[in-house]
């Protein structure tokens, strides 16, 4: 399936103050949604000084839908062709597992095998995203949670990251997990019914 669709660089996502330093030319490539959390970008992309790619820079698209995707550039380096920039971006969620561990302070003392037996919910806004506000990452927020069952979880004395622990609650529930852009207000954490499918890598046109 081929798609034109519009591309924009971000110094950061949006609704975490980035700076959208332009359009991109999209000169051929490939996103996909991907039930293992692994959402791509690959692409190749014109050369343009008003807005160059580079590493933790985010890549906001735009489908005929009107669907916003965004992903945080991993690669990114000029091709053989000097006016043409190869691009690689992953999915936001893959920036869960780099804010930190998720953890409790108590009388001074920090621990990290925190947990309990809450609903997914629960675990999502009492530790995922206590943890990030605390840590002034606001920008993330709860979205669809297709549960409301209990599960006891508790983390190893090593902790978990953010990213580890909504893998953990998405696979006690049988949920996936997914990251969903509310426009630029917000990323949200969704854990919804398993579909049991496979990305499929939607092909991007030349264009804007």
């Amino acid at each position: 399936m081929t798609a034109t669709v519009t591309a924009e660089l971000w110094s950061d996502w949006p609704c975490a103050g980035g700076t959208r330093l332009g359009m991109l030319t999209l000169a051929r490539g490939t996103y996909s949604d991907a039930v293992d959390n692994s959402d791509a970008l690959s692409a190749t992309v014109l050369d343009d000084t008003r807005a160059t790619p580079a590493l933790r820079r985010v890549v906001m698209l735009t489908d005929p839908a009107g669907v916003l995707r965004g992903y945080r550039l991993a690669a990114a380096g000029r091709t053989r062709t000097d006016r043409l920039w190869a691009i690689r971006g992953a999915s936001a969620l893959t920036d869960l597992a780099s804010y930190g561990l998720v953890r409790t302070i108590s009388g001074g003392l920090t621990s990290y095998a925190v947990g309990g037996r809450y609903t997914a919910t629960e675990f999502i806004d009492t530790l995922v995203l206590a943890n990030l506000s605390a840590d002034g990452l606001s920008h993330w927020a709860r979205g669809t949670i297709d549960t409301t069952g209990y599960e006891t979880i508790t983390a190893p004395e090593a902790g978990w990251t953010r990213l580890e622990w909504c893998r953990e609650v998405a696979d006690r529930f049988g949920l996936e997990l997914r990251a969903r852009f509310n426009g630029s207000t917000s990323i949200l954490i969704d854990l919804v019914t398993r579909t049991g499918g496979t990305a499929t890598a939607v092909h991007v046109a030349f264009g804007k």
